[in-house]
Order: structure tokens, then sequence, then C-alpha cells
């Protein structure tokens, strides 16, 4: 990165964390407003050596901050001003300039909701065995509801915990209670 400024971006067990790349989609990181401009620069060489193009109307910068701050500052990819938001999706993550999980947990709740009443709709037409049934929960709605459970769960303590206090991101564990009951036979 040849820029002598390492107190700019964020360091784990001493390396620098400076950009996130998976398929397609980057994220910078930066501590500072200069930093991140620098970045956006960096990649704008980049892109431009290579034929890569960038999606600038994708492109937005989000500010983690406490509090509602106002942000004071721009930043721009090949001389266009990128839109600054409070929240932006990454990988199904939805990244709140808080940074915290909560908008996270309910629309991932939110998903999952709408996933079991999908399944109990389909099962009431069709006979499938309760092993099956079971196998499905897990695929259709266990997997949305435990999607980036590492991350969300940093900050909103342990998955059993939630369960011991009977609700699961906000919501009721009445779900997995009612899916038992109708369509398992448990009582």
């Amino acid at each position: 990165m040849n820029d002598n400024r390492t107190s700019d971006y964020i360091s784990l067990n001493g390396y620098l964390i400076y950009l996130l790349l998976f398929a397609d989609d980057t994220v910078l990181f930066g501590k500072t407003p200069e930093a991140l401009q620098f970045l956006l620069d960096k990649l704008f060489v980049y892109c431009t050596k290579w034929k890569i193009g960038v999606n600038k109307d994708k492109t937005e910068v989000v500010v983690f901050r406490k509090g509602w701050q106002r942000v004071n500052h721009s930043w721009h990819y090949d001389n266009t001003e990128l839109k600054v938001v409070d929240h932006y999706v990454y990988l199904g993550v939805l990244l709140h300039y808080n940074g915290k999980f909560q908008q996270t947990q309910k629309r991932l709740a939110g998903q999952g909701s709408r996933a079991l009443a999908a399944l109990l709709n389909s099962l009431r037409s069709t006979y499938i065995s309760p092993e099956q049934q079971c196998a499905m929960f897990d695929s259709l709605v266990m997997s949305i509801l435990n999607y980036a459970s590492e991350e969300i769960y940093m900050t909103s303590g342990p998955w059993i915990l939630l369960l011991e206090k009977a609700t699961f991101m906000g919501q009721s564990t009445s779900w997995v209670l009612s899916f038992a009951q109708k369509f398992l036979g448990l009582r």
C-alpha cells in the first residue's frame, strides 16, 4: 500500500486490514476520511490499469459512528461523488452506521418468519415424513436464522441464551414449537 499512515487503517494482530474481497464485491476500510479517499484513488488506478469496471451507482460510503453525528465529508471515485448512507448490505449482512446488528437481526428474523410460513403452507398439502419435515425446517428456516450468527452474537450474546429467554432475534420461538406441534405431532 505505499502509504506511511498505517494508523489510518484497521489493524488486526499486527496486520493492516484495508479491504475485503468476495467475488465481485469489495469493501474498503479507513479510519479517516483521507485514508478512505486514498484507497478509493488507488482502486481507481488499479481498475483503470486492468480495465475493470466499478458500478458507481452501487458504490456507497458508510461512516461508522456513535450517535447521530452528521457526516461532514464527501468521497469521490473517478470524479463522481459517492453517496453516504446509514447502512449497507454486504453478503447478506446489514452493516449499520452504529456498528450494531439489531437491524440485521430484525431483517433475518423477518426472512425466517416468511420462510417458515411458506414451509408450513407447503406442508399442509403434502405428506412428508417427520424426518424430512425437520430437514426442510433446518434447510429453509434455520439456515436463515443462523446466517452470520458469528458476527451477530458477538454483540448480542450467545444463541442458547436467547432460546432460554424464549425469543430468537426479537421473535418468539413459538415458530419452532408451532412447527413441532402441527407437523411432527409433538406436545
